[in-house]
């Protein structure tokens, strides 16, 4: 429903833009001076097009905020559909919408990954810990 809508709105929209531009200028009767008592001029067929699809605009512009706030429930943008913070139905606080501040990295990593060959680090889930060569030797590259 909400797509014919719009499409019959696209299409009023642009009709409407037509007849405006179509419509003879009157502009020219405002520079030539303000003495100038004309009687107002009858409506003309463009006139009484262009008031209709005006209407029609503004019914299917209503319309479609009606059918797009029809299934949205009560709540304010503001809010933005988060749960009150309290059985009193306080709104939330700014503290309890913002995500936990992440962990420090430790003192020298600067928040790079840990290194392959690091002993400190912890072995991947899918990969059993390699043995650890002796002191003095070092250890062989892993290809």
């Amino acid at each position: 429903m909400e797509t014919v809508v719009l499409a019959i709105h696209l299409i009023l929209a642009l009709l409407l833009i037509g007849v405006v531009l179509l419509q003879k200028s009157e502009g020219a009767a405002l520079l030539s001076g303000g003495g100038n008592t004309q009687a107002r001029a009858k409506p003309t067929a463009m006139t009484k097009v262009t008031w209709l699809l005006a209407i029609a605009f503004i019914i299917t512009s209503v319309s479609l905020t009606v059918l797009a706030t029809r299934g949205s429930g009560s709540g304010s943008v503001i809010q933005g559909g988060a749960a009150p913070s309290s059985e009193t139905g306080a709104p939330p606080s700014l503290d309890s919408m913002m995500p936990p501040p992440a962990a420090a990295p430790a003192a020298g990593t600067a928040g790079a990954p840990p290194r392959a060959d690091d002993p400190a680090a912890p072995p991947a889930a899918d990969e059993a810990p390699a043995e650890t060569a002796p002191a003095s030797e070092p250890a062989a590259p892993a290809n």
